[in-house]
C-alpha cells in the first residue's frame, strides 16, 4: 500500500515538473523556442497515461489551454508582453529613419543621429519637432548570434508605424526621453512570470550555470 503510494505520488509530480516545463517552452523567447520542452512533452504522455480517464482529459484539456494562450500570436500578445495597446510619450528630439524596403520607420535616439547623419541621406532622416504619443503595436523577436532581443513597434495617431530597439527604449525611459504610462513602475518589456517559465529552457546548461555562480 505505502509503495503504491510512493508510486502515485511519484507519477503526480513528474506530471507535474513536466506541465511545468512544457508551458516553460511555450514562453520561451529563445531561438530554441519550443524545441528543449520535447524531452518533458514525452515524459508528461508516459505519466499521463497512468491516470484515470476524467483526470487525464481534464489536465490535457488545462495544458492545451494554458499552451495555447502563451503561445497564440505571441508579438501581440498581451501575457507576454502588458504594455502592448499603451500609449508611450516621446520626447521631440528624436530622429526616425526612412527606408525603402520596410513601412516601417526606424526610430533613432537623439545621441546617435549624428552618427546616422554621416551613414544616410538627409532625405531619409525625419526630425520629431514635437513630443509625440504613440502606441505600442507588437513585439518583434530577433536571435542575432543565438541571443535574443524584443524591438518594440509603436503606431502614432496617423497609423504610422515605428520600430525601436529595445535597449534604447530602455535607456531613453531611464533618462526620461520616452515615457512609459506607468512612470512609479520599474519597466520591462516582457512580464516576469513568462520571462522566469522561458528561462527553464536553460536546463540543458544548468550544471554549468550553476558551478559558474558557485
Amino acid at each position: 500500500m505505502i509503495n503504491g503510494f510512493y508510486k502515485s505520488l511519484n507519477n503526480i509530480l513528474l506530471v507535474l515538473i513536466s506541465m511545468i516545463f512544457i508551458v516553460g517552452g511555450a514562453c520561451n523567447n529563445g531561438f530554441s523556442s519550443c524545441f528543449l520542452a520535447i524531452p518533458f512533452l514525452i515524459l508528461y504522455f508516459i505519466k499521463i497515461h497512468r491516470c484515470p480517464s476524467l483526470p487525464k482529459m481534464l489536465i490535457n484539456l488545462f495544458l492545451t489551454l494554458i499552451c495555447t494562450l502563451v503561445f497564440w500570436n505571441k508579438p501581440t500578445n498581451l501575457l507576454f508582453y502588458p504594455h502592448l495597446n499603451k500609449e508611450f510619450e516621446i520626447n521631440k528630439g528624436w530622429t526616425y529613419l526612412k527606408s525603402a524596403d520596410s513601412s516601417v520607420y526606424q526610430l533613432i535616439a537623439p545621441s546617435n543621429v549624428e552618427i546616422l547623419r554621416k551613414n544616410f541621406e538627409k532625405s531619409k532622416l525625419a526630425l520629431l519637432t514635437k513630443n509625440t504619443h504613440m502606441t505600442m503595436l507588437r513585439i518583434e523577436v530577433t536571435h542575432p548570434d543565438f541571443s535574443t532581443v524584443l524591438n518594440p513597434v509603436f503606431i502614432d495617431k496617423e497609423g504610422q508605424e515605428y520600430r525601436i530597439f529595445g535597449d534604447d527604449l530602455r535607456n531613453a525611459i531611464l533618462i526620461g526621453s520616452i515615457k512609459p504610462p506607468h512612470l512609479n513602475k520599474p519597466f520591462s518589456l516582457q512580464s516576469s512570470w513568462t520571462v522566469a517559465l522561458g528561462n527553464l529552457m536553460y536546463w540543458p546548461i544548468s550544471p554549468w550555470l550553476l558551478l559558474e555562480r558557485f
